[in-house]
């Protein structure tokens, strides 16, 4: 199965159940854990190269009206994803979508959530509806965090906080477009988790460490590499996760040489980012 499990504790719970009564085998995946870039990160921190983690950060951006309208219903565009006149009723009532009530199941699909006529878009577009889905918390956010238990073989946290809202697409959705959350796991390190559907300028995961040693590392694509460099304070360290797939420009200084990289289009935010002092 792929994940999210669920959405609702007690229906993991009954679920789970069910799974052990039955002959059946249940795996639920992400596929991060199959690429080669995550592994290699994995490899460098079991090696000790990495120390003492006390913070993980993740900052995973696009800027898009991210998971409005399916492209083989009622179509998409860069016109539509990107949407700067904020036309989205128009394209949801002019263009009508190609599924009909009678092709689906509407009352077993909605699960035991309230009632609620058929909507196409509700049906097609989930992420985007309380009773059926948290959005980026349980799209993106449960990605990055098994990264960090792959990374650290962590399984759970010690507490949650979260928080965000709708500031961008304010298109009829109900989970949040922007929001981060900050978690605590029983090791003794930070995570931090952030998303913002308004600008894509970067994502990246980085660690910091609790020793003098500071070490820069770099993955792009499936590659992995690392080298040391001197540090202003001791708790230096940075992963930057360089999207292989590039469509739009933006300048980034690595150290204190600047560099060309590729990203999704963006409404750009000039950020001048010497992560390390060479």
């Amino acid at each position: 199965m792929e994940k999210p499990f669920a959405n609702d504790l007690d229906e993991a719970k009954e679920a789970r159940d069910a799974a052990k009564q039955s002959r059946q085998v249940v795996a639920i995946g992400t596929q991060h854990r199959s690429e080669p870039y995550p592994l290699a990160v994995r490899d460098i921190i079991r090696s000790g190269r990495i120390e003492k983690i006390v913070h993980i950060e993740q900052e995973w951006n696009v800027n898009e009206e991210r998971w409005r309208f399916v492209p083989n219903d009622v179509g998409i565009s860069s016109e539509m994803l990107m949407d700067t006149k904020m036309e989205w009723k128009r394209w949801m009532t002019e263009r009508k979508s190609k599924l009909r009530e009678e092709d689906t199941d509407w009352k077993r699909w909605l699960l035991g959530r309230p009632y609620r006529s058929f909507d196409p878009h509700v049906y097609l577009e989930f992420r985007l509806y309380k009773d059926f889905s948290s959005g980026i918390f349980d799209q993106w956010l449960s990605h990055g965090c098994d990264l960090v238990h792959l990374w650290t073989d962590e399984a759970y946290p010690e507490s949650v906080v979260a928080s965000g809202g709708i500031f961008v697409w304010n298109d009829g959705r109900e989970n949040p477009d922007t929001c981060t959350a900050v978690v605590t796991y029983p090791k003794g390190f930070l995570y931090t988790y952030k998303t913002t559907f308004g600008n894509s300028y970067r994502s990246f995961s980085g660690f910091k460490d609790g020793t003098a040693r500071s070490r820069t590392m770099e993955a792009k694509g499936h590659r992995c590499s690392s080298s040391p460099r001197k540090a202003e304070g001791r708790n230096s360290i940075r992963l930057d996760l360089v999207p292989s797939i590039a469509r739009f420009p933006w300048f980034h200084w690595l150290g204190n040489k600047p560099r060309w990289c590729m990203s999704p289009p963006a409404r750009l935010r000039v950020h001048w980012a010497p992560t390390m002092t060479a």
